[in-house]
Formats: C-alpha cells, structure tokens, sequence
C-alpha cells in the first residue's frame, strides 16, 4: 500500500512539474531561433588597415554590444574594422591608452562613443556622410 502511495505521489508531482519544463524548453528554443545570427567580426589585419576604414572598433567576442555593434555596421554597409581587446595586442594596447573602461569602443574620426546606442550612431554615421540619413 504504502509503495502504491508514494507511487502516486512522485506521479503527481513528476505532471506539476511537466508544464513549467515544457515552457523552459519551448523559451530555450525560442531564444536561440529569434536570437539574430552572428555575424563574422572583421579584424583590424594591421595598423595601416585602421587608416582604409571610416570606424574602428575595440569589442571582446563575448561582449553582446559588441555584437549589436557590429550587426549594425554590417546591416548598414558601414567600412569599419575592429580589435578585440582580449585577442589582439594591437586592440589590448589601444584599450589601456583610453580613458574609457567600457566596450565597444567606437572610433569614427575624431569622435569617440562607449557603448552601443542605435540613435547616436545612426546620427554620428549620417553626420559624417556614412549613411544616407538617421535611422528611426
């Protein structure tokens, strides 16, 4: 009798939890088919290559500003280059000479923004005639 009991018991509390492992599932598949594909970063290859691009940027590849950064410029056709600051000497040197702690660090002429904000660098990019107009 008792085996039956706990049997009914583990039963009830195994289909309690069945609906709350089906949403975690089903959210875990959702993130991963909605998340935007990566895309490829493209590497300072020299720093002569820093003076053939309109934006230089320092990231890290686990960094998700970085990342969305980069999602921007590709999207948007924007000639840039980047250095990962953990990867590269060049990009580690360049991040210990700057004032900002923060990534990505975006170089675009002499302007300089931490962070990744869509507005402000759709309105940097169009001011410098490297997009067509502001981005909404």
């Amino acid at each position: 009798m008792d085996t039956e009991r706990e049997t009914l018991i583990a039963s009830s509390s195994t289909k309690s939890w069945l609906p709350l492992l089906v949403i975690v599932v089903l959210f875990m598949a959702a993130t991963k088919i909605l998340r935007p594909a990566a895309v490829a970063a493209v590497q300072c290859a020299s720093e002569a290559a820093e003076e053939t691009v309109d934006v230089v940027m320092l990231s890290a590849s686990w960094c998700r500003y970085c990342r969305a950064a980069r999602n921007f410029f590709v999207a948007n056709n924007v000639n840039y280059c980047e250095w990962d600051i953990e990867l590269s000497t060049r990009g580690a040197a360049l991040y210990e000479r700057s004032a900002h702690k923060g990534i990505p660090i975006i170089y675009l002429g002499d302007e300089v923004i931490v962070g990744f904000d869509h507005d402000q660098l759709s309105r940097s990019l169009a001011s410098s005639d490297l997009l067509p107009s502001a981005q909404p």
